[in-house]
C-alpha cells in the first residue's frame, strides 16, 4: 500500500517540506493497518522555523508536559544575549512579570513551549493571540495556579533577520503586560500608582514645610488624596478577581483537582499526579 509522507530536512516556512511516497509493509500479528485522512493533536508546540530553537528537544519537553500544565524551554547562551538594545527591555519587560506573579521567571517570552489547547483557549478573550503570545500566556498560567516548568536550552545563531522591531514592538508589549495587570492582579497595579503618589505627596510636604508656599501646599494635598483614590480603585478591581478565583476553586471540587495552601503559604491548584510546589527549576538561574 502506498502513503503520503512529510519530510523536513531543512529550516523554513511550508515550503521545505518534502511529500514522499512510500510502501507500507503488511500488518504484522496482532497489528492493525489505519488509514488516517486527518489527524489532530491537542499539545501545541510552538518553535521558530529560523534554527534558533533546538527542535530535536521537543520530545524532552513533551515528556515533561504529563506532569506540568506548560514546559518552557529557557533560553542560554551567546545568540540569546544578540543585542544590546533588545536585552534592557527584556530584562524591564521580564522583572515586570515577576513582579506581578510573585514567581521568578527565567525565561518570561521564550517560543519554544509545550502545553494543552485548553490552557489557552480559555484567556483567548484577554492574552494576545499575535505578538507577544508567549509573554501573555505564561502571565495568564502563573497567575491562575498553573504549573510551569522550565527546561535550559541553547539558543542557536538565527537564520535570517529578526521580525521585532523595538521601537514599535517594546511600547506594544509592555501595553499588552499592563492589560493582563489589570486583569489578574489589579490591586498591584493600583497600589503601585498610590506608593508613587506617596512618594510624591512626602517630597511636596517637606518642600511645602520649607517654602510655606501655597501652590506647593495644594501639590501636596492633592499627591496625599491619589493616594486614597488610587488604594480604592485597586481594591474595587480585585473584586472580579476574587471571584474569579473563587469559581475556579469551586470548579476544582467538581473535577477532582486538589486545591490547598503549600508550607510557604502560597495557594495552588492542580492535577492529582502534579507537584505541590508552584513552580519547579532546573539549576540555570
Amino acid at each position: 500500500m502506498k502513503a503520503i509522507e512529510a519530510f523536513i530536512e531543512s529550516q523554513g516556512g511550508p515550503e521545505v517540506i518534502d511529500w514522499r511516497e512510500v510502501t507500507l509493509g503488511e500488518p504484522g500479528p496482532g497489528q492493525v493497518l489505519v488509514r488516517q485522512t486527518a489527524v489532530g493533536l491537542n499539545y501545541i508546540d510552538t518553535y521558530h522555523r529560523d534554527g534558533t530553537y533546538p527542535v530535536e528537544r521537543i520530545p524532552e519537553l513533551l515528556a515533561e508536559s504529563d506532569r506540568f500544565d506548560m514546559v518552557v524551554g529557557a533560553r542560554q547562551g551567546k545568540y540569546y544575549r544578540e543585542s544590546w538594545f533588545k536585552e534592557p527591555a527584556r530584562l524591564g519587560l521580564g522583572r515586570l512579570c515577576e513582579w506581578v506573579t510573585g514567581t521568578t521567571i527565567p525565561d518570561v517570552n521564550s517560543g519554544f513551549r509545550v502545553f494543552r489547547t485548553a490552557l489557552a483557549r480559555q484567556y483567548f478573550h484577554v492574552i494576545s493571540q499575535g505578538f507577544s503570545f508567549t509573554t501573555t500566556i505564561t502571565l495568564a498560567a502563573l497567575s491562575n495556579g498553573y504549573f510551569v516548568k522550565y527546561v535550559p536550552i541553547d539558543y542557536h545563531k538565527r537564520v535570517g533577520k529578526s521580525k521585532v522591531k523595538l521601537r514599535r514592538d517594546v511600547p506594544r508589549t509592555t501595553q499588552i503586560i499592563l492589560q493582563a495587570i489589570a486583569y489578574y492582579n489589579p490591586i498591584k497595579l493600583f497600589l503601585s500608582f498610590a506608593l508613587a503618589c506617596l512618594a510624591l505627596a512626602i517630597l511636596t510636604w517637606g518642600l511645602y514645610a520649607v517654602t510655606r508656599s501655597n501652590p506647593v501646599g495644594v501639590a501636596a494635598a492633592l499627591w496625599s488624596v491619589s493616594v486614597v483614590h488610587f488604594i480604592a480603585l485597586g481594591l474595587l478591581g480585585a473584586a472580579p478577581w476574587l471571584l474569579r478565583s473563587r469559581s475556579l476553586l469551586a470548579a476544582s471540587d467538581t473535577t477532582g483537582l486538589p486545591h490547598g495552601i503549600t508550607p510557604d503559604g502560597h495557594h495552588y491548584l492542580g492535577r492529582a499526579d502534579a507537584p505541590v510546589t508552584m513552580i519547579e527549576y532546573g539549576d540555570f538561574l
